[in-house]
């Protein structure tokens, strides 16, 4: 090949990777912007706010050992199962608390009090890489044009967000999704890393977690820690960390 040639080879490949590399990121960094005088469920696209294309047969189980079939979908606005009851109408569940998992398609989702439903990536011998996407809202620029900061999931769930919180201090994210906004709001999607121990015990993906799963095997681990930098954030890091984990135990 002429040496022209392979530099013209060499600047369509370059060309083509960076264009991939755009897209992806574009994805990972998907938002919505919400004006004043709209509504944010009206504004974010149904296959934005939902895991599924529409409402599939699924199964809920539940810690008393009862399993019942309904149309389910995850909602990533409310960071929750719904269902479709036999009127039409689009619920959620009362009593989370005593949901043991769901089970929609190929997807199965946990429940946890304190992290709500988190959703199984990967599965390995003696732990489960799961994840929650949720729209979090950055904040808001109200009449004055001011920026108001960034509004997290929260402690409690996981899930929802608003500039208001009610008494008992959890977010009204009813509120905040399903009426007309005074300020303009930014939605961006994250996604947030858990891990579920032999016990279906959800954690968070911390390094604390890691050590209390497999914890005969802490000198080991902390080792690989001080060897390997992991990014908690980055699912190929924790594929890593987890790989290894599973490897002393096995």
């Amino acid at each position: 090949m002429k040496k022209k040639d392979y530099i013209l080879l060499l600047v369509i490949v370059f060309t083509a990777l960076l264009g991939f590399v755009t897209d992806l990121s574009a994805q990972a960094d998907q938002k919505f912007v919400v004006e004043p005088g709209q509504i944010p469920i009206r504004i974010i696209p149904f296959n934005d706010q939902y895991t599924f294309s529409n409402f599939r047969q699924g199964t809920i189980s539940f810690h008393n050992g009862q399993v019942v079939g309904a149309l389910l979908n995850y909602n990533r606005l409310f960071g929750e199962i719904q269902f479709i009851n036999s009127k039409g109408d689009t619920l959620s569940f009362a009593q989370e608390k005593l949901i043991q998992q769901v089970k929609i398609d190929d997807k199965l989702f946990y429940y946890d009090s304190e992290n709500g439903y988190v959703n199984v990536a990967t599965m390995y011998s003696s732990v489960k890489l799961a994840e929650k996407q949720l729209f979090t809202l950055e904040g808001s620029k109200g009449k004055n044009g001011r920026f108001s900061g960034y509004f997290g999931p929260t402690i409690y769930g996981n899930r929802g967000h608003s500039l208001e919180t009610s008494e008992d201090g959890t977010i009204e994210s009813n509120k905040l999704f399903r009426q007309e906004t005074k300020y303009t709001l930014t939605f961006r999607k994250k996604i947030y890393y858990y891990f579920v121990d032999h016990n279906n015990r959800v954690h968070k993906a911390r390094s604390y977690a890691v050590r209390k799963i497999f914890s005969r095997h802490r000198k080991e681990i902390d080792q690989y820690l001080i060897d390997n930098p992991i990014n908690f954030k980055d699912p190929h890091d924790l594929h890593k960390l987890l790989t290894f984990c599973t490897q002393l135990v096995d």
